[in-house]
Order: structure tokens, then sequence, then C-alpha cells
């Protein structure tokens, strides 16, 4: 090593110079004494001071020369040219330097000028040996190591032999400036000059010691290791030096293998208590360096060769063990520390491991051993990492009463251990504060973490705000902990407020912070909250294209499903389809334990994927059936698939997985399943089959729910139609009968007929669902408003719709929840129904209500059906209701009510052979009403019906004769007409009329202009 006194020979000397010399003179170099020389420090003069004598070419130099030339820094195969020389003046000059005794001051600086024009100028892969070595020789006499690397990596790059100084002064630099690398580059080519010299052990220790300054234990050890192949032997200081910086590195193995070694080379040199030393000192060090590992190791060592163990070295090893949670190793310890010989303690079960905690600072405290504060907190943090929060607060009651004051270390542990208890850890916290002792990071940290695990996200948020502004927690880089923000923006996240979630996310990424999963896919579900589901889609790509090696192998990204639930997500959000097709190929390949709503959601986008192979990937995924709570499995997928083969009418496959669900994978079908399995019958009009699976259902004693009702109202609406079996009737009647409050007298023989029979079940139907307080929706309404017209048969759905009308009105169509849903077939099939009921005033308030309150389509389908099913008359008395109420009717409404006054009972429509006329001239009276109101928009229906009846009218007058009730017709309409062209100029009606009617019949409308230029013109 560069600290080791050698001599330098003037035959090694003379050699290196002719190994590097050129092939036309041989450079003998003698030293003109032997001097002892530090590698670390310059050379005595005596021992610089060169003679150069020229002498003939010699065999062995040229071959020296050539071997050592073949593996040289650099290969060049062009044919070499003539070296230049170095002047001889400057040659001169750095001989006298090297003589001086000081080479300090101007000398020093003449010298490092000539070195560093030599390097520019004269250094070439034919740079005569002589002069590289001087160059080298000379950096080193100026005692500076970084000089030296300067000269030896110029020479390297120039392809220059180095020769054995060069070699040596350059490992000595590498020594010192801790460049291992090149350090290990020179042991290479003092190998390659193996014809020239032997291995060094100057080189090897001063590579040796480079490996130590880099921390590079493993080739340190290689190193040793190697040497002994040459016969070699590192100093002790080095080989304790090595073993130390294993220690350091925790590597146990190496430890082992370097201190045998060691004490192999150096047993029979070193005495014994030399020896007890070396090993004490490791002992110490791995203690320093917390390796519980190397720590037993060495004290083994020192067993093992009857050396004693001192008090404090046993008692550190003792906190060691606590420190590192070998509770049980530290009781065999401190049983060994009172009698060697002592049979070992009993370990305590592995499931109740922590009895050894106590246990263990019960024998602390029994062999007079302090219990020092470190081994009290690793106790509070064992205990606190599991959150047995009662055998945390036996331990810190045990230092309360050996007066050990807690520190923050203490109180965090304390804090988790509370489990979900978070008055508990505020407790804890109080006391903190009354302590006035300063939080950490590991306290704040704990003291977020108790709401955090009760899911109590506000009191997250509350506790960090708190000790944002606390005093104590003054200078913290709260915002930088990643643990900290990570609760923080959890918090957010699961209460919604996405706006601060992302700003948090966003923060910590900015600052380098790496969030952990649950962050990662908070922010996800945060993006699609805000409709920014691309940039979900973005996230969730860069988070999988980040990973980790570890990760990948590990599978973290794969098993943490809320990632994938917030991808699909964010897919149906953007009706990402082929993205969402993407996903399933990966979930379905990777065994991705995806939510169950997820699967529903899969079922759902995913169209082009066949069912039946949904639901054989399905199968293999176990979290789409298992459930944490529950021992049975949940059939929620599988109704999702299910529900895609009853739209797509495949009975063949709905049959399979329903089997499947309960013979392979043991689900038990529920109430969502029976029901699906009765509307893929009903719909299928099978009646035997719907018989069969409701028999099952009723086998299964499930709780029938709205999705069953509806089944059973769309067979009923079968039944009541065409009966296969009067038996299938029966089957429903027994059903309802069972889950009736109060048992019905009514069967199937006191009724005769069919219909009567199941109108009758479908009100008792409605009864059971009012009792269960099951809302019927707006299929399960349509499905009964069919069985039957009677009054009191409809007036069931007609107070359900009053009070989903209601409370439309009064809160909104959004939130008027409880209510039935309001659609345009229901409307339609609810005021068709309506035909004979005899409370017309009610129909007709209902209907004002809809046209004021419900969107327009809703109302014009009932207004439709209204005028459809009624005669002139009660359309009329509508109408003057909803002008009376201001309603505003659009060109739709009024329509229906033109349409109505020809197409009633009491009109007589247009046929070949007679003309049409309005019920009782209804329609004149209609018109009177519409053209007082100025509610009412008439635009292209209106026309068109208008402008069609009016010409028709007007050739029945010409070719049956005039009559005076049909001109009446006419004028009216004529006058609704004219109101309708108010607002529009005569060029524009008249252009409008040219292309709507032909031109032989726009006589027939000629009157409408000329009004409508009367009008223009009176004004």
């Amino acid at each position: 090593m560069w600290s080791r006194h050698r001599r330098v020979s003037w035959q090694l000397l003379e050699l290196s110079l002719r190994a590097a010399s050129t092939c036309h003179s041989t450079i003998v170099v003698r030293s003109t004494s032997s001097a002892t020389r530090c590698i670390s420090h310059r050379l005595p003069a005596s021992s610089r001071r060169l003679s150069i004598s020229i002498s003939p070419v010699q065999q062995d130099s040229q071959s020296f020369s050539r071997s050592l030339q073949q593996r040289s820094f650099t290969r060049d195969n062009g044919k070499p040219e003539p070296p230049i020389p170095v002047p001889q003046d400057e040659y001169e000059e750095l001989k006298t330097f090297l003589a001086e005794p000081e080479t300090s001051g101007p000398a020093m600086d003449r010298a490092k000028e000539i070195v560093m024009k030599w390097m520019q100028q004269y250094v070439t892969s034919d740079m005569p040996g002589q002069d590289a070595t001087v160059m080298v020789m000379v950096a080193d006499a100026m005692q500076d190591p970084q000089f030296v690397m300067h000269v030896y990596t110029c020479l390297r790059d120039a392809g220059v032999s180095p020769s054995p100084i060069t070699l040596e002064y350059s490992a000595a630099a590498c020594a010192r400036l801790g460049q291992w690398q090149t350090a290990m580059e020179i042991v290479d080519y003092m190998h390659q000059a193996v014809e020239i010299m032997k291995p060094s052990l100057d080189i090897y220790e001063n590579a040796i010691t480079s490996c130590h300054a880099a921390k590079k234990w493993i080739k340190a050890k290689y190193l040793l290791e190697e040497m002994r192949t040459y016969k070699l032997e590192a100093s002790p200081e080095l080989h304790v030096a090595s073993i130390r910086l294993c220690i350091e590195s925790l590597e146990s193995t190496a430890t082992e293998v370097l201190l045998r070694a060691f004490l192999r080379a150096y047993e029979g040199t070193l005495d014994a208590d030399e020896i007890r030393d070396i090993i004490t000192d490791l002992f110490h060090a791995a203690l320093d360096a917390e390796s519980l590992p190397q720590a037993l190791f060495l004290r083994n060592e020192l067993m093992t060769r009857q050396y004693s163990v001192s008090k404090e070295l046993h008692s550190r090893l003792v906190y060691l063990c606590a420190m590192k949670r070998q509770w049980h190793k530290g009781r065999v310890l401190l049983q060994q520390f009172v009698n060697i010989n002592a049979r070992p303690p009993t370990a305590a079960p592995s499931n109740r491991y922590t009895d050894d905690i106590h246990r263990f600072l019960d024998d602390m405290q029994a062999n007079d051993i302090d219990v020092p504060l470190v081994v009290y907190n690793a106790a509070l943090r064992n205990f606190g990492q599991i959150s047995l929060a009662g055998d945390a607060l036996s331990v810190y009651s045990n230092m309360r009463k050996h007066q050990v004051v807690p520190d923050a270390a203490s109180f965090a542990a304390l804090m988790c251990s509370c489990g979900t208890n978070v008055k508990q850890s505020e407790d804890f916290f109080r006391e903190l504060q009354r302590a006035n002792c300063k939080p950490t990071l590991d306290v704040v940290h704990a003291y977020l973490l108790i709401p955090s695990r009760a899911k109590e996200w506000e009191e997250v948020l509350r506790r960090y705000t708190l000790v944002h502004d606390m005093p104590l927690c003054t200078g913290l880089p709260l915002e930088s902990d990643v643990r900290v923000q990570s609760l923080v923006a959890v918090a957010y996240g699961r209460i919604h407020q996405s706006e601060e979630m992302l700003r948090i996310f966003t923060s910590m990424k900015v600052k380098g912070m790496e969030p952990n999963l649950h962050v990662y896919g908070e922010a996800l579900f945060a993006y699609i909250r805000q409709d920014q589901w691309r940039h979900a889609l973005m996230l969730f790509d860069h988070l999988f294209q980040q990973q980790t090696s570890e990760m990948q192998e590990k599978r973290k990204l794969e098993t943490f499903p809320m990632l994938w639930d917030a991808a699909v997500l964010a897919c149906e959000k953007g009706e990402q389809i082929e993205r969402a097709a993407m996903l399933y190929d990966t979930i379905i390949e990777q065994r991705v334990l995806i939510s169950m709503t997820t699967g529903e959601r899969l079922a759902a986008m995913l169209t082009s994927i066949p069912s039946e192979t949904l639901w054989t990937s399905f199968q293999l995924i176990p979290s789409l059936y298992k459930t944490k709570t529950k021992s049975h499995l949940n059939p929620r997928v599988q109704n999702a698939v299910l529900r895609r083969a009853v739209e797509e009418n495949d009975s063949n496959l709905a049959e399979r997985i329903v089997t499947d669900g309960m013979q392979k994978m043991e689900i038990t079908p529920n109430s969502m399943t029976f029901a699906l399995m009765l509307r893929l019958y009903a719909n299928r009009e099978d009646q035997e089959s719907f018989h069969l699976w409701l028999g099952r259902m009723d086998e299964s004693k499930v709780k029938p729910t709205l999705f069953v009702f509806r089944a059973l109202m769309h067979q009923l609406s079968n039944l009541s139609h065409d009966c296969e079996n009067r038996m299938y009737i029966d089957a429903i009647g027994d059903f309802l009968h069972e889950y009736q409050s109060v048992p019905s007298t009514i069967n199937s023989t006191n009724i005769k007929s069919t219909r009567e029979y199941v109108a009758k079940l479908g009100r008792t139907a409605l009864d059971i669902m009012e009792d269960c307080r099951i809302g019927p929706d707006t299929i399960c309404l349509q499905n009964y408003l069919l069985l039957s017209q009677d009054p009191d048969h409809v007036i069931r759905a007609l107070v359900l719709v009053e009070d989903a009308v209601s409370a439309t009105s009064e809160r909104g169509e959004d939130i008027a929840q409880g209510c039935v849903h309001l659609t345009s077939r229901l409307l339609h099939t609810l005021f068709t129904a309506l035909n004979n009921f005899p409370d017309g005033q009610r129909m007709r308030k209902l209907l004002v209500q809809i046209v004021k309150d419900l969107p327009t389509d809703l109302s014009e389908d009932a207004i439709a059906a209204f005028c459809a099913a009624n005669d002139g008359q009660s359309a009329l008395q509508l109408l003057q209701e909803l002008l009376d109420s201001k309603c505003s009717l659009s060109d739709e409404h009024v329509l229906f009510f033109l349409t109505n006054s020809y197409t009633c009972e009491t009109s007589s429509p247009a046929s070949e052979d007679s003309r049409p006329k309005s019920a009782n001239g209804m329609i004149v009276d209609m018109v009177s009403l519409l053209c007082a109101s100025e509610t009412v928009a008439m635009e292209a229906g209106c026309l068109a019906f208008l402008i069609q009846h009016i010409v028709d009218l007007s050739k029945w007058q010409q070719q049956d004769g005039f009559d005076v009730s049909t001109q009446d017709e006419i004028n009216a309409m004529k006058k609704l007409l004219v109101r309708a062209f108010a607002h529009f100029s005569i060029a524009q009606v008249t252009e409008f009329l040219s292309k709507v009617i032909a031109r032989d019949d726009l006589v027939h409308v000629q009157s409408v202009l000329d009004e409508l230029q009367g009008a223009r013109e009176s004004h």
C-alpha cells in the first residue's frame, strides 16, 4: 500500500526502462544507491539520481520490449513512425529536478511545465520508455496524485507501454484518490507484463486501498483472494479494513470469509491479545452498523476462542436484538450471559410471538441490565405495527415506572398501536404536547394514519391543518414527506374533492416524491370525476411505463385492482370501447383481480365480445365472485353476463351460465338470477320454462325484488292474451299468495274469466310490492295497465303517475326519487287505458300538470294518447283547461287536438263517398279557442293539416253541393291559418303555399291571402 516502505532496486528500474525502450536503443537506468521510498511520499533525492548509459541492444531487452508492446494500452496496426526525441536540455532539467532534495517552488513549476509540454507534443505509442517513466517519476515527486493520474491517463490513451515503475506510482495515486476502476485496470496491466515483472504487493495493496475509499467491498475481497494465488498476503491493517467495509455494507457472508482467511494467514504471527483486540474492534463496528448477523458471528468468534465479552458489549448486542425484533434471540443471549451452559428459554408460539417482548423486558431487568429508551421504542414499534394497543400501553407504563422519558418515536409508535381508535390516538398526541416534545414526521404520519385506517377522511384533513399551523411543528417539511402527503391526498380523493386531491398529487410529482399506488388510484378517479378521462388513461399508461423491474417481478400493478377499476371506468366515461377491450385482454391474460363493479362494466361495454367468451374468461378471475366477509360466492358478475344472454334472447347460453355457476363454481343463484331467467322466458313467451323457473325460485326461498315482479307482470300480460295451461296462472297465484300480508280468498275456481283472474293477480302483486316498500317501475306499470282497462284496475297506476308528476313539479325531474320514472310509452299506455275512466276532470287536471311540468316529448305522447282514446267534447274541454292554465302548446299538441276533431267516434272521416266532417262542428270551437290564445305555437304540422283540410273541404263543397256546416269549418280553419301566417310577409306566405299546394288548388286559399293583405293595409 502507499504507506508501506519499500526498496526500488536498480534492477527493477533498469528492467522497466529496458522493457519500455525502442528497438534501436536500450536505456539502462541505474539507481545510485538503494534507497527506501514510501509510495505515498516522494522519493529521497538519492533514489532519484539517474545515470544514463547507451549500450548495444541486448537480446533479452528486445524480447521484453516486444512482449510488453503486444499488451500495450492500444493497438496500432499501421507502420510505426520514428519517435520524436524529447529535447535533451529539458530532459537534463528533469534529471536535475529529481536529484534535488526539495522538489517545490520554481523548480517544480518548471518541471511540471516540461511534463505538460511533453504530454502535448512528444507522447506517442513509440515514445521511449525512459522518457515516459521519467514523466511519471517527476509527477510523483511533486506529491500531486491528480497530476500522476493525468500523466498516466495521457500515456495510456497514447498507447505507451507502461513500465513497472509507472504502474507502481499510478497505483499509489489511485489509492490516494480512491479511483478503484483505474486501480483494477493497473492490476490487469501488471498481469499482462508478467514476462518483465512479478505481481507486485504494493500494486495490489494500493488497489485494495482504492476499493476501500470507493466502498467497493466485493472488489477488495476479490483482490485479497487473487493475491493469495500469487502467494502474496496483504497487511493485517488492510485485512481489517476490508472486513470493516463488509460490515458497513451489511455483507455477513463476506465478513465471515475474510475474517477466517485473515486468521489463517496471521494467527501464527499475531499474538492472542492482538487477535482479541481486532475481533473486539470488529464486534464494535458490527454493533455500530446495527448488523445483528455479523455481531452474532463476531461474538461467537470471541466465545469460541475463550475470550471474554464485557457486560457493555453483551448489553449492546441485546439492545440490537430488540431493535431488530429478535426478541427470543435476545432472551437466549441474556440467559447465556448469566450461564453459558444454561438451557435456552422456550420460544413463544409463532402466533403469539409478541409474548417474548414482555418476557424479554422482564429478563433484562431480572439480570440487572438497564433497559434504555431505544429498547422500549423497539417494543412499542413492534406493537404499533400490528395495532396491539393494550400491549403498547403496558410497555409505556413500564417506561414511566422506571422513569424513562418517552421521545417522539415513542409517541409515534403508541399512536400507531391505536389501530382505528381515533380518540385514543388524539389522547396520545395531546400527551406529547403536554410533554413539550417536538413532533417528528413519524409522529405526524402516525397522527394522520389512525383516522385514515378508520376511514374518517374529514378527521385526517382536520388533523393535517392542525399540525400544519402548530408552532411545535414549525420547520417540519410536511409538504416534502411522501407518507404525510399520500394520506392527505387519499383523504381528499375519498371525499371527492378532486381539485385538491390533484393539486397535492401534482405537487408530489413535481417535488420528486413517488406516490404509492393508493394515491395513483385516487388521482385516476379524481381525473374521471372532473370529466378528464383522457388524463386518467394517460396517467394509467405512464404508471405502467415507469414501473421498476422489481414492480414487474412482484406484479405490483397487476395485483392492485384499484388502478384497473379506474382505467375501465375512464373507458366507460369516454366511450373508449376499443381501449376497454385491450384492458380486458390484459386483465384476463394477467389474471388481474378486478372488482365486481368493473366486471359488470366490462360485460355491459364489450358487446363485440361474445357473451360466451366473457363468461368463460370471467370464471378464471376469483375476485369477481369471492367476498371478504361472506363465505358464499357473489353472483353479481354472473348476473351481468346472464343479462347479456337475456338481452340476446339466447336461452341456451343463459341456462349454461346458471348451471356452470351452480355446479362448477358453487354460486347460489340470487333473486336477480331468477328474475333474469323469468324475464328471458317472459320475453320468449315460453310459458312452460317460465313456470319451471318460477318453481325453482319458490323452492330457493329468495326474496322477490322489483325485477321479479316486473317479470311476473310481463308474464301475466302474456297469459291474459293466451294461456296454454291454467296451471301456469295458478302457480303465479300461489307464489303471490305466500307473500300477502292478508291471505286472499280469490282463486281460479271462483273467477271464470282468465283476463279477470290475471288482472286480480296483477293488483295482488302491486299490493305485495307496496307492503314490501318496493315501488313499481315503468315497465312494471306498463304491463300492469295492459291487464285490464277497468277503472278500479287502472286507478292504481293513475295514482302512482300522479305522485310522480307532482314530485317532478315540486322537486324537479332529476331529484324526484322514489317515484315512477315517467316515459312516453308509460303515459301513452296510461291514457289509452283511461278511455272509460269516469272522472274526466281528474284526467284533464293530470294532463294540464304534465304539459306544464314535464318535457315536451312526454306531454305530446300523453296528449296524443288522450286525443286518440276520447271524443271531441273531452278533447275540447282539455284544450279549454290547458289554455285557461296558460300552458304553452307546441305544434304537435295543437295538431293532436285538430286531428281529434276529425277522427273521434262522432266525427266523419274522409272517404271516397263522403266528405270529412268534424264531430258536432268541434273544429270551429277549437279554432275559436286557439285564435284567442297567445300561448299556442303553430308550425309545419298544424299548417299542413289546416291547408289540406281547407282544400279538401272546398273541393267537396264544389263537387257534392254546398253545406253550411262544412263552410263554417272551412272559414274557421282559414281564420286559424290567417293567425298562423300573421307574422310572415305576403310574399313569404305566397311562396310557401305555392310549394305545398298544387297551382289549381291555390284558389281555395286565396281568401287567406286577401285577408292577410287587408290586415297589412289597415295597419
